[in-house]
């Protein structure tokens, strides 16, 4: 049997490594685009948020929290579930996630929680006839909204906004970056391969590395349960984490199976063309 010459051996290994970064940059492209559609999109929060019954979970933990309130000012302890409804808990966060993802706000705008209040209190003074300062009001009013806002609102995020803000203006030019130096990859590949068997053989080698990565990541999520296992203060919070994170895992076997078809293409494809090349030469 003969061998290769050195000169083949050497593009052989070039190609390998050319293939090698190929597949980096697709696990970098499948990456992003899942982190895009999720974690950078607006909409992919909402969307967990209704699916797991988060705005009627955090309308009940905002009326436990006020009702501490109650308490300390001789308020009925129901008073403010007539204040706080599941309408207006939906309306704020969709401002709050709103405004937060174009980097106008990073606080939840408690205006209507606050007018409504001072009415429900004004009327529930006069109909038990309760003496109450100006002041007092003021400063009920004024805890009950700190309460209501600090509820309502994400712990943490305001002080990622920046870096958040630079990931999504940042995330449509690495895209097109990977998208540039993958197709430049591919063409060294094509057209410096005079055998286009080889060409094939590399593109294979490169998607099935991007589906081992995609499977690993996806496989590694999967058996760790997601976010199941972490503590956080409010059920509602913990629900919709946990919602979230499904939803990237689904992406990532998403892409797991998009990769996997693709290899697998490609290796028909290159064992057709190796026949054709092998049946041609032979002749």
């Amino acid at each position: 049997m003969s061998k290769k010459p050195t000169s083949s051996r050497i593009r052989e290994v070039v190609f390998g490594i050319l293939s090698f970064f190929l597949s980096l940059l697709f696990t970098m492209f499948s990456f992003s685009l899942v982190i895009g559609s999720t974690v950078l999109n607006k909409n992919a929060w909402i969307d967990s948020m209704n699916r797991c019954g988060y705005f009627n979970d955090k309308t009940t933990e905002v009326r436990n929290k006020l009702r501490d309130l109650t308490y300390a000012s001789g308020l009925k302890e129901d008073f403010f579930d007539g204040v706080v409804d599941e309408i207006m808990v939906t309306e704020d966060t969709y401002n709050y996630i709103e405004g937060y993802f174009e980097g106008t706000t990073t606080v939840v705008d408690g205006t209507a929680f606050r007018q409504k209040i001072s009415v429900a209190l004004d009327d529930y003074i006069k109909e038990t006839g309760q003496k109450a300062s100006a002041e007092q009001v003021s400063e009920l009013v004024k805890q009950a909204k700190h309460v209501y806002t600090a509820t309502v609102s994400f712990v943490g995020i305001g002080a990622i906004s920046v870096y958040f803000l630079a990931a999504k203006k940042a995330l449509p030019f690495v895209l097109a970056g990977i998208i540039i130096l993958a197709l430049g990859l591919i063409a060294v590949l094509f057209f410096c391969n005079k055998w286009k068997h080889r060409a094939m053989k590399f593109y294979y080698y490169a998607t099935a590395g991007a589906f081992l990565a995609n499977f690993a990541l996806a496989l590694f999520m999967t058996v760790n349960k997601g976010a199941k296992n972490i503590n956080l203060e409010y059920r509602s919070v913990y629900n919709f984490v946990v919602s979230f994170v499904n939803s990237v895992n689904v992406m990532f076997w998403i892409c797991t199976a998009l990769f996997l078809l693709l290899s697998v293409a490609l290796f028909f494809v290159y064992r057709r063309l190796f026949y054709k090349a092998s049946k041609k030469s032979s002749t």
